[in-house]
């Protein structure tokens, strides 16, 4: 059986209509597929562009079973240490020379 591929598809006049219900870049919707909303074109197609990518890995993932949930602590560790991620740590703190 043949696998039907999605391909974005953009329409400027209907953009005006969805891009309000759009809290952040992107909507998903149920057996529908999604909306992604930018500036312009170029950045509505990088965000559709980056959604077909992290579905594609989900998928992936998806095939070798559910993964354990992660802990709320460490999650909120992980989510703290990204923050600083990058950044000079002042002298004395966790991460300084």
């Amino acid at each position: 059986m043949r696998q039907r591929r999605s391909h974005p598809v953009f329409v400027r006049d209907k953009g005006a209509h969805a891009a309000p219900g759009v809290q952040g870049f992107a909507v998903l919707l149920g057996h529908h597929g999604f909306v992604a909303v930018g500036a312009d074109m170029e950045e509505a197609f990088a965000v559709a562009w980056a959604v077909e990518f992290a579905a594609e890995i989900a998928w992936r993932a998806s095939c070798l079973g559910t993964p354990p949930e992660i802990p709320r602590a460490m999650m909120e560790d992980a989510v703290a240490r990204m923050a600083r991620y990058g950044r000079s740590a002042p002298a004395g703190e966790e991460g300084s020379r």
